[in-house]
């Protein structure tokens, strides 16, 4: 089943290959025709030109002359002007049309391939700051690893240092008693 946009672009891609004839001698490189996408966008100026007549009755019924053609594309009402001069207006309408299309999609398509290598360098530069985010991250839980080895040997140097303390205190009060006997012996001998 197609999607609603998958019918818009059939019916775009259709529309870009459909031609409107063209009464006369070859107007364009392509025929006795011109691009129905050029047309289209002016159907209002050939209804009123054509009275009230659709750009599809027109083709149905053979299309316009050049004149008339030249007339709808440039959005006025008809005046008569000389077959030759009228198709060769038409031509150049038509290639400076083209040459216009052709200058847009060149532009179009080199702002689409900027903004590609655009989405590259930005994907590239993502994946970039993705490594860098996880090289901090393994840096941040090696640090923390660290820390806490740290602080379990601060923990432990200072429960030694306490025991130490203790132990020097046991030690200071032996040596005093130590003294006090000592002072108290030679002072016995002394009497």
């Amino acid at each position: 089943m197609e999607t609603p946009g998958a019918q818009e672009q059939a019916q775009g891609k259709a529309q870009e290959t459909r031609t409107f004839p063209i009464m006369g001698r070859r107007v364009t490189e392509r025929g006795v025709s011109i691009p129905w996408a050029l047309i289209a966008p002016h159907e209002a100026q050939a209804l009123v030109n054509h009275g009230g007549q659709t750009l599809e009755r027109l083709a149905e019924r053979g299309g316009l002359a050049p004149c008339e053609a030249l007339a709808v594309l440039e959005d006025r009402t008809w005046r008569a002007i000389p077959p030759g001069y009228a198709e060769d207006d038409l031509a150049q309408f038509v290639a400076k049309a083209f040459a216009t299309l052709s200058a847009d999609l060149t532009a179009t398509r080199q702002a689409r391939e900027e903004a590609e290598r655009e989405r590259d360098a930005m994907q590239r530069r993502a994946e970039a700051a993705e490594d860098d985010w996880q090289v901090a991250e393994k840096r941040a839980e090696a640090a923390e690893a660290l820390r806490a080895a740290l602080l379990q040997q601060i923990a432990k140097l200072r429960d030694e240092m306490y025991a130490w303390q203790g132990l020097s205190d046991v030690r200071m009060r032996q040596i005093r008693d130590w003294r006090e006997r000592l002072a108290a012996a030679l002072s016995e001998g002394k009497e």
